[in-house]
């Protein structure tokens, strides 16, 4: 049987220059710490290191510093590739692997022969990287198949994974890793997505990254486990984040069975909640989120937490978006908690009027000109086009006094 840990996600660097810049570095030393106390015999990392393609000489020195501590604390047996594969090449020649093995994520990602972080990061001997490659691991007297696709961009993962098709290793063990958008796990319809039916088959395992909200699915063609760990730092701020714990997997395997278990690490609280502002008035709102923070905050935790709350709906009459002034809030409440508040989901009968004006015209195609007149009439509240028209015609011409007589 073999032992393995996997974590992913771990945005070093995200948050800098804010309250929020310890977090990522804080939950990866703990995550990593659950995970050494467990003696794995390889630590799988599912992409985005870092949270930056270029990540400033401070962040790239603690992820020097992280790894270092890692690779010093692992109590682990010698892994050695006994064959590799890499671009339809193989390789029998033995050779002993760094038992942390990354793939890097779409963070991470920089074009052509560009060295990117991650791998500044194998140079240095502290992880090995995969990236549409195939390893056969020898650990004592167990084997593993590793195959590692590292971030793509979307437009391209379909392709390239199928071009790619990966050859699976025989009578050990095979676990896939990927960090890619998928559709059954990342809201939205776009079409570049991947599913999971794109994932190729025979797998004992498949180990997905990027999305940041631990998840547990079956292939829907295999029945095969599909994981996905989710980030160790909360970047999105979405409900789902609210609602998942953050924490790395264990993962006992075996020709014939295996065990899997999640181990939950400790964040900084985050609170997510929408409110309705329909028919509201704008101060009517601002009460209501005062009273919900506060609400929050009649708890004491060990690090301010983070209360984010979504404004969805249509104010009322006579009330626009731009009277949401949370400047009060950030006053009262910026001492005790990290706030996001976000009014972008809400409207105004005015904004919604605007919108349906400007949808007509762009359904109508009507050519630059005309939407002038079209927008000016509607500014100035004048219905008699000709006369727009003829404020035109006097103001191309110079002609003041005219164009005076028209306002």
């Amino acid at each position: 049987m073999i032992k393995l840990a996997v974590i992913s996600d771990i945005h070093l660097g995200f948050g800098e220059g804010t309250e929020r810049a310890p977090d990522s570095y804080d939950n990866a030393k703990q995550a990593f710490d659950i995970l050494i106390k467990e003696e794995p015999d390889i630590i799988l990392v599912l992409g985005d290191i870092f949270h930056e393609k270029i990540p400033k000489p401070e962040v790239l020195g603690k992820a020097i510093d992280l790894f270092s501590y890692v690779k010093r604390e692992l109590k682990i047996k010698k892994a050695v590739v006994t064959k590799s594969i890499k671009n339809d090449k193989v390789s029998t020649e033995r050779h002993e692997i760094l038992p942390v093995v990354t793939i890097w994520g779409t963070h991470e990602r920089r074009a052509g022969d560009a060295v990117n972080p991650v791998q500044i990061l194998e140079k240095a001997g502290l992880v090995s990287t995969l990236h549409a490659e195939s390893v056969l691991v020898e650990v004592g007297s167990d084997r593993v198949g590793l195959h590692g696709l590292s971030g793509v961009p979307d437009n391209y993962a379909r392709s390239i994974l199928s071009s790619w098709n990966p050859q699976l290793f025989t009578d050990v063990p095979n676990i896939f890793m990927i960090h890619q958008s998928f559709k059954e796990l990342i809201r939205g319809n776009d079409e570049s997505f991947l599913t999971l039916g794109d994932l190729p088959a025979g797998f004992n395992l498949y180990l997905l990254g990027h999305i940041h909200w631990n998840t547990e699915l079956k292939h829907p063609s295999f029945g095969t486990p599909v994981l996905v760990p989710g980030s160790t730092v909360k970047t999105q701020l979405t409900k789902y984040e609210s609602q998942k714990q953050k924490g790395v997997y264990i993962i006992k395997l075996a020709r014939e069975k295996g065990d899997v278990k999640f181990l939950p690490i400790k964040t900084r609280p985050f609170f997510y909640n929408e409110i309705s502002v329909d028919k509201k008035k704008p101060a009517e709102v601002l009460a209501e989120m005062s009273n919900l923070i506060s609400k929050y905050l009649k708890e004491i935790y060990s690090k301010k937490p983070i209360i984010r709350i979504k404004l969805i709906g249509k104010l009322s009459e006579g009330s626009t978006p731009a009277d949401l002034v949370f400047n009060l809030l950030y006053k009262e409440f910026g001492d005790r908690a990290i706030l996001s508040l976000d009014k972008s989901d809400v409207v105004s009968s005015e904004l919604e009027k605007n919108s349906s004006f400007l949808n007509e015209i762009k359904e109508n195609k009507s050519s630059i000109d005309q939407i002038g007149i079209r927008i000016l009439c509607k500014t100035m509240k004048e219905n008699d086009i000709k006369k727009v028209e003829e404020l035109l015609d006097f103001l191309a011409e110079g002609n003041l006094e005219k164009a005076r007589e028209k306002l």
